[in-house]
């Protein structure tokens, strides 16, 4: 009997042992949940990133005017020339004469017949010749020949070539002569003034270098005297010719 008590009592131990630890299994895993809950209460949630502000326009200072606004201005259409087409060279013009050359060219164009007196270095001869103008290289230049008439008292031919053009630049004439003697010069001219033009210059011949002076008056539009003199020092001048041109 005590056998079986003790084992009775073995198992009642042994039944509220394991009910015990039944229960307190049951109690923790009940509680766990709760405690689960409140922690989850206790914790703050995540903070959520705040909504990025809008830009504001920036507001002018009180009391200050506000801007004023202006429209667009639309592109300058002219201000840029438009390129030729691809392939296409831009158009040239050649330049044109000054109409000086033409009005100065009618008053002395044809052949003139000359008579009067020359100096060839010593004391002066008699000398009939001729001169004849025309216009060549695209109307600006003037072309004058003369060319002397032989003769006892003149055995010497002398021959030269003038080119005579206008230059608006400085509104003068420019003239530049050669001669078959191997001399040169060059001379310009304001023009017509008081009847007469006066060309002032330099030149060579004969291994010598000096100043001139030349000067055409006019009689008529057909009659013209002609004189010229040199200078080897630009103080003293010698008479080169004098001579009277008909048309």
């Amino acid at each position: 009997m005590k056998k079986l008590a003790y084992v009775g009592g073995m198992a009642v131990v042994s039944l509220l042992a394991t009910s015990a630890v039944s229960f307190a299994k049951d109690e923790k895993a009940a509680a766990a949940p709760a405690a689960e809950k409140k922690a989850a209460a206790a914790t703050p949630a995540a903070a959520q990133p705040a909504p990025a502000a809008k830009p504001e326009a920036a507001k002018p200072a009180a009391g200050a005017p506000a801007p004023k606004m202006e429209p667009a201005k639309p592109a300058d259409a002219a201000a840029k020339p438009a390129a030729p087409p691809a392939g296409e060279a831009p158009k040239m013009e050649a330049p044109k004469p000054a109409p000086e050359i033409d009005a100065f060219y009618k008053s002395m164009q044809g052949t003139w017949k000359c008579s009067g007196t020359a100096s060839m270095g010593g004391a002066a001869a008699p000398m009939d010749s001729t001169m004849s103008f025309k216009q060549d290289l695209d109307k600006f230049w003037i072309v004058g020949t003369f060319a002397s008439k032989k003769s006892k008292t003149s055995p010497i031919v002398y021959k030269f070539t003038s080119y005579t053009t206008y230059d608006p630049a400085t509104k003068k004439w420019q003239r530049l002569m050669v001669d078959n003697m191997g001399g040169w010069e060059q001379g310009s001219s304001a023009g017509l003034t008081n009847g007469q033009i006066l060309w002032e210059g330099k030149g060579t011949g004969m291994g010598m270098s000096f100043t001139t002076k030349h000067t055409e008056q006019v009689v008529s539009p057909k009659e013209v005297k002609l004189s010229g003199q040199m200078s080897m020092d630009g103080k003293s001048w010698m008479p080169m010719y004098e001579s009277t041109c008909k048309k």
